[in-house]
């Protein structure tokens, strides 16, 4: 049983809070605010600084700061995330990552923790499953996420046809969705060219197009790829 009580008089999540805090930098916070739309207000703290902090707390108390974590700013939320990610037993995990979907408000937040959640490449079956269910959910954030851990852990010889597949069935009108598809079909048309990505989401002629501009404005992809892709549509 961890105790909750650290020697400074202070629970494990209290001292986070603090720590937030402590490195709070204005500058950043100005930066991101640009970037980001949240709900929760916004403290100004660096990835680097929450990694830091996740694998110190991974290390020590991880359940006792999930237990008491109120989600009560971005960056509380991000950090909260990253220990999340710390957690090695999968079936204490979930529950916890099942939560964590609700709070999630962002393009930042999502991409952040689902890079992370390495847990993911021990239990690609059971997981894949659970993606099907998180892309139909009403919640466009949750949609996301689900295809962000494709994009970071199922683009691979095993499962690119169903990742396919279930891409095509997303049907949306979320800006962020949306993006987070022409993100997925990007890196598939890159590694996958005879899939044809493009043809597969033709349904939807502005993930299309999106998908175009990030091919083009990819390193990765060829001057002769880039003419080819440039009659593919308008612009």
């Amino acid at each position: 049983m961890e105790s909750h009580k650290k020697p400074t008089g202070l629970t494990i999540y209290q001292e986070a809070i603090l720590e937030l805090q402590k490195n709070q930098d204005l500058k950043y916070k100005a930066f991101n605010q640009k970037l980001i739309s949240t709900h929760y207000k916004m403290i100004g703290v660096r990835i680097p600084i929450l990694s830091k902090m996740a694998k110190k707390i991974g290390k020590t108390s991880p359940y006792a700061y999930l237990e008491e974590v109120k989600y009560s700013s971005h960056e509380e939320i991000l950090l909260t995330g990253l220990v999340i990610a710390e957690l090695k037993e999968e079936t204490l995990a979930y529950p916890y990552f099942r939560e964590y979907l609700n709070h999630i408000d962002n393009w930042a937040t999502c991409d952040t923790f689902c890079s992370h959640y390495h847990i993911i490449k021990k239990h690609l079956s059971l997981y894949y499953s659970r993606i099907e269910t998180l892309v139909k959910d009403e919640n466009p954030y949750i949609v996301r996420v689900g295809i962000v851990l494709l994009l970071n852990y199922y683009l691979n010889n095993e499962y690119i046809n169903q990742v396919i597949s279930l891409l095509s069935s997303i049907k949306t009108s979320n800006y962020y969705v949306k993006m987070a598809l022409a993100w997925i079909s990007c890196e598939i048309y890159i590694h996958y060219p005879n899939k044809k990505i493009l043809k597969t989401l033709t349904s939807d002629i502005e993930i299309e197009k999106m998908t175009i501009r990030k091919l083009l404005d990819s390193h990765r992809v060829s001057f002769i790829e880039k003419e080819k892709i440039k009659n593919l549509a308008e612009y």
